[in-house]
């Protein structure tokens, strides 16, 4: 249930008035215009009966999980191969010129749910980058 309490404020006559026209002499505002409502809680909530919880229940502990991480070196790693800027980006041509890389690609796209026209990568692309990106060795 909830109680209603309106509330009342000073608004201007010619917005809140009964003519559309302010005059000189008229007054410039309403005292106690209906405004609005606040809403309450008619009653508070009948309070249950709580549980008793034992405190142990609630008590930090301290005990070492065995096995909780395991970490992985990954195999290998990456090895750069030691080409210069332009061998890099004679290469990053090659692949992106190669037709199963391309198949691969659209592949990938269509699994993600995008049309592979949407994505323009040819040859001349790696010609874009300033630094090229490494190649595996």
């Amino acid at each position: 249930m909830l109680h209603a309490e309106p509330v009342r404020k000073r608004v201007p006559a010619a917005l809140w008035g009964e003519q559309r026209q302010a005059g000189l002499h008229d007054a410039a505002f309403i005292e106690g215009a209906l405004t609005g409502f606040t809403l309450t809680p008619a009653g508070g909530p009948v309070p249950g009966e709580t549980a008793p919880v034992p405190r142990s229940a609630l008590q930090f502990s301290t005990d070492e999980v065995q096995n909780g991480y395991a970490w992985t070196t990954p195999a290998g790693g990456f090895k750069p191969a030691p080409l210069d800027d332009d061998a890099r980006r004679e290469a990053l041509a090659a692949s992106l010129g190669d037709s199963r890389t391309a198949e691969a690609r659209a592949s990938l796209l269509r699994a993600l749910g995008f049309e592979p026209t949407a994505v323009t990568l040819r040859p001349d692309s790696a010609a874009l980058f300033i630094i090229p990106p490494q190649i595996a060795a």
